[in-house]
Order: C-alpha cells, then structure tokens, then sequence
C-alpha cells in the first residue's frame, strides 16, 4: 500500500475508528480489509510482534487535546462501517504503516502519534462525517 497514492479523503476514511466506541454514519462501506489474509498480520507479528508487546508500547499514545488512542486494539465493529474493520478482528498492519523489504534497504520510519494525525488531522479521531 503506497500512502502518497491515496488522496486525502482515502487516508481519512482508511485511518478513522482507533478510539472505543466510536460510531460511523452508515453502514454501506466495503470493509476496507475484505479478503486481506491473516498471512499478512502474521509474517509482520513474526518480527514485530507479538501483538500484546505491540498493545503495550502504543498505550500512553495520547492526542493534543488528551484523548488516549491505541491503535493495536482492535474493537467488534461488526455492526459499524469502518476502515479499520477486519472479520477476524485484527486489523491489518498495512492500513497504517507502509510494507518494507527484506533485509531492510532503507531505515524504517518510527510510528507515532503523528501517523495517525495524517488522517484524523483535527485530533479528535471523530466520523469523518462530522466535518466533512
């Protein structure tokens, strides 16, 4: 996935829904992850996980207006139009950070809150309806 192909609205609708209990307008969105195999998560867990190291390290992630967000926490949105919704419940690793090669070519970016704020660009992690 090459985030600089994807248009501003795409990478807000890709992004939205890290925060528990957030509600989405409708539900006639295709499910973003639709046919994303397990295999996936599971060769980026095999050096970067597991997943509860990655839950540990990403929970004091806090907005700039004190909202806490992990974003390895997945939520049952089987009910709710999202991006990050996934039928088995983990959301894909390529959703927010971009695949590397192997060995490493290149340095890997760290992730931070600021990877999340390319798309929930008002701190709020609310609908992209309510703004836009």
């Amino acid at each position: 996935m090459n985030w600089l192909k994807f248009t501003a609205a795409a990478r807000i609708a890709t992004i939205l829904g890290l925060v528990a209990g957030a509600t989405w307008a409708d539900d006639t969105a295709d499910d973003a992850n639709a046919g994303i195999p397990d295999a996936v998560v599971e060769e980026c867990l095999a050096c970067h996980g597991p997943l509860d190291s990655l839950i540990e390290k990403t929970e004091g992630w806090m907005t700039s207006s004190g909202i806490l967000v992990n974003p390895h926490i997945t939520f049952d949105r089987s009910n709710q139009a999202s991006p990050h919704r996934s039928g088995n419940g983990i959301i894909p690793c390529t959703q927010c950070h971009e695949p590397h090669p192997l060995p490493l070519t290149d340095p890997v970016p760290e992730a931070g809150i600021q990877t999340c704020m390319s798309c929930h660009h008002t701190g709020t992690f609310r609908s992209c309806t309510d703004c836009h």
